[in-house]
C-alpha cells in the first residue's frame, strides 16, 4: 500500500496514519472495511472514542466515507476507502510461484529483490555489533583515567596508593574527584605530612577493617600510682 506524502502530512499524528494503514490492509478488494468499531479499537489498542475521532478526521480529509446499504430487514453502514485503487498501486514486494510436482501442487512465496534486502540487513547487523564494542572501549578508558592524582605530594604518594588499593579490594573506591581529594587532605592533616606517620595511620585502619582514616591512636600511660612511688611520711599521719 502506498500513502502519498501530501496526505500523510495532513494527518494530525502518526497514529492516525497508522490507523489508516490498518484500514487499507483490512479492507477487501473493493476497499470496503467489514468490521465493527469495537473490533477496530481492540486491534489497535485504542478506545472506541479514539477510533471514532480518527474516523471522523479521515472522513474530513476525504480518505474514507461511510455508505448505508439497505436490506429488507436491516440497515447497515459500510466503511469504504476513497480512491482505493490508487493506494493499492505499489511495487510488488513479493510474488507467488507455483511449482508443479507429479502428485502435488505447491505454491512458494518468494521475495522480490531479495539480494538487495539481504545486503541491507547484513550492513545493519555489522554496524550494530561494532558500536557496542566501541562504546565499551570508551567507557573503560574513561574509568581508568577518571581521576587526577596530580594533587598528591611525592612523600605521601606511596602510602596513599596503598590506601586506594585497600579501598578497591573492599569495592569502596571513591566515586568523585572531590571525595578523593578530601581523603588525601585528611591523611595529610593527621600525619602532618610525614610519610611514616601516614603509613601507620593507614595500617591502623586496615588492621581494624575501617572504611575511613582516623588520627593515630597511641596508648596512654596509666594514672594509677604504685605504693612505693607514693611520697608521704607515715609518722606524720599518726
Amino acid at each position: 500500500m502506498n500513502i502519498p506524502k501530501e496526505l500523510y502530512c495532513r494527518f494530525s499524528s502518526h497514529r492516525v496514519a497508522q490507523f489508516f494503514l490498518y484500514l487499507l490492509f483490512t479492507s477487501d478488494d473493493d476497499g470496503n472495511v467489514k468490521t465493527t468499531l469495537r473490533q477496530m479499537a481492540k486491534d489497535n489498542e485504542f478506545s472506541t472514542w479514539r477510533v471514532s475521532s480518527m474516523l471522523k478526521e479521515l472522513k474530513t480529509l476525504g480518505a474514507c466515507q461511510t455508505e448505508t446499504k439497505q436490506k429488507p430487514n436491516n440497515d447497515k453502514s459500510t466503511l469504504s476507502i476513497c480512491n482505493y485503487e490508487f493506494y493499492n498501486k505499489t511495487l510488488g514486494a513479493c510474488q507467488t510461484e507455483t511449482k508443479q510436482k507429479p502428485n502435488n501442487d505447491k505454491s512458494t512465496l518468494s521475495i522480490c529483490n531479495y539480494e538487495f534486502y539481504n545486503k541491507t540487513l547484513g550492513a545493519c547487523q555489522t554496524e550494530t555489533k561494532q558500536k557496542p564494542n566501541e562504546n565499551q572501549t570508551k567507557k573503560k578508558a574513561i574509568k581508568k583515567n577518571s581521576f587526577d592524582y596530580s594533587f598528591v605530594e611525592p612523600d605521601l604518594q606511596k602510602p596513599f596508593e596503598e590506601w586506594l588499593k585497600y579501598k578497591r579490594s573492599k569495592n569502596q573506591m571513591y566515586k568523585r574527584q572531590c571525595d578523593l581529594e578530601l581523603c588525601y587532605k585528611k591523611l595529610k592533616k593527621y600525619s602532618d605530612g610525614n610519610a611514616e606517620k601516614a603509613t601507620l595511620i593507614i595500617e591502623q585502619s586496615m588492621t581494624n577493617n575501617w572504611s575511613g582514616l582516623f588520627e593515630l591512636k597511641t596508648s596512654t600511660p596509666s594514672t594509677a600510682l604504685k605504693s612505693s612511688e607514693m611520697n608521704y611520711d607515715k609518722d606524720s599521719d599518726w
